[in-house]
């Protein structure tokens, strides 16, 4: 079972956007998509 995970940082709307994708074998990838809310005044936007 592998599990990736993949983060988005929104700056329009102060949120993380984390995707969750979980691969078992014999079935397609399933996604799942959790949003974080946090206070954009103490994060910071990513270079990258």
């Amino acid at each position: 079972m592998c599990v990736c995970v993949r983060v988005y940082w929104s700056p329009s709307f102060g949120t993380i956007i984390a995707m969750y994708y979980v691969r078992t074998p014999g079935r397609p990838p399933a996604a799942s998509v959790c949003i974080v809310e946090i206070d954009p005044s103490t994060w910071s936007t990513p270079t990258s």
